[in-house]
């Protein structure tokens, strides 16, 4: 029996994982309502321990009273082997790697409620990115906290705020991303500060620090994000139909939304933005469609499906910090947010400390199809300054607020371009932000935290 603990190399993509049984690409049925929607667990904690219904596991490896993970035994690593006829386990709590080249028929997204991956027996694969990091913790300085933080927990802005006080004392900071059970600094080396080996905190709380040095982020590695890509008329994608011409005759949360087309010298070109479309929002008595504002980089006409479709409407305000922007549809144009396709319909606007690490969520976008995400983490991001700008530094308290996700559903370069901006939904409703996509191997998103427009007075329609 091979049982490993973690793997230490990068994502191969020569063959695909096998998809869970509550993806899109097993089931791509067209709404339903939320009384015909089948629960995906059957156990449904706030935070980890929520259990797939294809979770059969006769035993839990989370603990509700310490609110934590325990290392599965001899005889429940038995099972799992037996069971899904694996040739070898990666354990890393909270995730779990099989490898098999039997899968079952109907794929979990959890084991005893850990979260898990099935993938061919030759694919490699990392769940959290391995970034550039380096040797700078030392182990034998004290604790920054004097108490400890739950180990598979977020903490709370103000314990993170605290953290991030007490260490930049110490070192500059570019991000820091809060992953139960660790901690990511990225450093910021724009200023060429320079640290020396085991001379910074290792821990906050009980929690391990890490620290990423390099120009990139520790989310891109050598991967690239996958919405930078221009979507042309001979590319292949999921669903750009068009529902103003078809039934419905509406649009709604992820149809396809498409740019004016990109202009070359004065000229148009045949090239184009796709994205998912997002949410309708009202203020007042005002009433807009969100819209990813990196969609739509050289004008402010939005359309629908393609830029020879109709036009929907007109972008008439920017949050770059969000990549949000909000359209004002055209009169005779109808926007439902009661259809979401395959995903839950949304119904509030959450702030990113409702979010708990644990968390399932939904997505559903043109070019992918409906997608599961986990919420695994939030991260704090000092914003980028316009290149010839003098650096001024932002108090941490004004970063910009993201939580990070596990996606499940499709491992690949081929589904991802399109379904930014399309909302992430949790099975009661609750919208944690709009889609953006990190990670090109399809294993992590993020979305912007969305407390500045619910602390606004924005709500859904």
């Amino acid at each position: 029996m091979i049982v490993t603990r973690k793997t230490p190399v990068q994502v191969s993509l020569r063959q695909p994982a096998y998809v869970p049984s509550s993806s899109p690409c097993k089931d791509q049925s067209q709404s339903q309502s939320q009384s015909q929607r089948p629960r995906l667990f059957t156990t449904q904690n706030p935070g980890f321990g929520s259990r797939h219904v294809h979770d059969t596991a006769p035993f839990s490896l989370w603990d509700d009273e310490s609110a934590t993970f325990r290392e599965p035994l001899t005889r429940e690593l038995d099972w799992m082997f037996a069971t899904y006829r694996a040739r070898t386990i990666d354990v890393e709590l909270p995730d779990i790697v099989i490898r098999t080249d039997q899968p079952p028929t109907e794929i979990p997204l959890t084991v005893g409620g850990a979260l898990v991956r099935f993938v061919p027996e030759d694919m490699v694969l990392h769940n959290v990115p391995d970034g550039s990091l380096r040797p700078y913790p030392n182990r034998q300085r004290g604790d920054l906290l004097s108490s400890p933080l739950p180990l598979f927990s977020i903490p709370s802005h103000q314990q993170c705020h605290e953290i991030i006080r007490l260490l930049e004392l110490e070192v500059d900071i570019r991000a820091i991303h809060f992953l139960p059970p660790q901690i990511i600094v990225e450093l910021d080396i724009v200023g060429g500060k320079k640290y020396n080996r085991h001379s910074l905190p290792s821990r906050a709380g009980g929690i391990s620090i890490q620290y990423h040095e390099a120009n990139e982020s520790f989310w891109k590695g050598s991967s690239q994000m996958g919405y930078e890509r221009l979507i042309t008329p001979t590319d292949t994608v999921v669903d750009n139909s068009d529902y103003l011409f078809n039934n419905p005759h509406r649009i709604s949360p992820g149809v396809c939304l498409a740019s004016s087309l990109v202009m070359e010298g004065g000229l148009p070109t045949s090239r184009w933005f796709s994205t998912s479309a997002g949410l309708f929002l009202q203020r007042g008595t005002k009433r807009y469609v969100s819209v990813a504002n990196h969609g739509f980089p050289d004008s402010s006409e939005v359309y629908h499906p393609s830029p020879t479709g109709r036009r929907i409407g007109q972008i008439t305000d920017r949050f770059p910090a969000w990549d949000l922007a909000f359209a004002q549809l055209d009169p005779s144009i109808s926007f439902s947010n009661d259809h979401y396709f395959a995903a839950p319909k949304p119904s509030r606007l959450i702030c990113v400390e409702e979010i708990k690490a644990g968390d399932w969520f939904e997505v559903d976008g043109y070019s992918t199809g409906r997608l599961d995400m986990c919420a695994r983490g939030r991260s704090y991001v000092s914003p980028e300054m316009p290149a010839g700008i003098q650096v001024i530094p932002v108090p941490y308290r004004k970063w910009r607020i993201e939580t990070a996700y596990s996606l499940f559903g499709s491992i690949g370069a081929s589904v991802k371009e399109g379904i930014c901006g399309a909302p992430v939904v949790d099975q009661e409703g609750r919208v944690a932000g709009m889609f953006s996509l990190v990670d090109q191997s399809g294993l992590w998103a993020h979305t912007a935290g969305l407390d500045f427009f619910s602390n606004s007075g924005w709500s859904l329609i």
